[in-house]
């Protein structure tokens, strides 16, 4: 009677667990509510797995998942800063599982894309530089070569025990600890370049040093049109050479000078649109 009872009770935890672990079936949710979670539609999932050339099974240790499930997971995780035990009863995974999952499909994509991310050579092609530098000059800009804008962006962290962590992650002009990223943005707004992270202390000249950025523009933009000299511009904080432009310093000298930093804050306003969107959009990413 003993080993009976025990028997029954082992199958009854089983099938409660099997129950707590029932997968959602995410074809049958409505538009409106995985907009919501992912923000995206179930068929634009599907759409991003085929061109991205995801698997139609992943496998990460010992948990076998579609690839439509793993990318809602990475971008129900990445839409809101959430707990992966709050996932857990939404999804019908154990919150180990989840977290292989978020982090295993990050990897591969990381590794998918890690040059492209970097410095997007399709964007930058020399269709794209006359349709981008066009677009721009007939929105005011008083600089007719501008095809793309760049600016830094900071996340904040806390406070590292160690101290010369501490030193490395402030920032003295936001006063906080944090990393920093560095994005080039075109008029389509496409994020074309993403790079870092990089210490907090660090200014937007150490990060565009760092990132090698002006040798790949000077290589790229010399391929491509040699006879015209394509440039990106950026705020006060970085420094004008052959194909970066930055505004004018404060105080300006005299009026032209802010009338040309005026009809380029109106065209910049593109890249931080970009970063607010992305915020807008993926709260866990900011």
């Amino acid at each position: 009677t003993h080993m009976f009872d025990r028997r029954r009770i082992e199958e009854r935890n089983s099938n409660n667990t099997r129950a707590k672990y029932r997968r959602p079936d995410l074809e049958s949710w409505t538009e409106e509510k995985c907009y919501k979670m992912f923000r995206f539609t179930y068929k634009e999932i599907c759409q991003i797995c085929h061109i991205i050339g995801l698997d139609n099974k992943l496998r990460f240790n010992s948990i076998k998942v579609t690839r439509e499930f793993a990318m809602a997971l990475l971008l129900y995780r990445l839409s809101f800063p959430r707990r992966l035990s709050d996932m857990v009863d939404i999804f019908g995974t154990a919150e180990d599982n989840i977290g292989r999952t978020v982090n295993g499909l990050s990897d591969i994509l990381l590794q998918k894309f890690r040059y492209g991310l970097e410095f997007d050579e399709r964007q930058f092609s020399k269709s794209n530089c006359e349709k981008f530098s066009r677009a721009i000059s007939e929105k005011g800009a008083y600089y007719p070569n501008i095809v793309d804008f760049i600016d830094g962006t900071m996340q904040q962290t806390c406070r590292p025990k160690i101290n010369e962590d501490q030193k490395a992650l402030f920032n003295g002009w936001k006063h906080q600890h944090c990393i920093k990223f560095q994005a080039i943005s075109t008029p389509d707004g496409i994020t074309s370049s993403l790079s870092g992270p990089y210490v907090g202390r660090r200014n937007n000249r150490g990060m565009l040093n760092e990132s090698q950025m002006l040798q790949r523009l000077q290589a790229h933009f010399g391929h491509i049109s040699p006879e015209y000299e394509y440039c990106i511009y950026g705020d006060e904080a970085y420094w004008s050479t052959m194909h970066v432009i930055q505004s004018y310093r404060s105080p300006l000298r005299n009026e032209f000078e802010g009338e040309v930093n005026l009809s380029m804050s109106k065209v910049r306003v593109a890249i931080e649109m970009e970063f607010g969107k992305v915020s807008q959009l993926f709260r866990a990413c900011k």
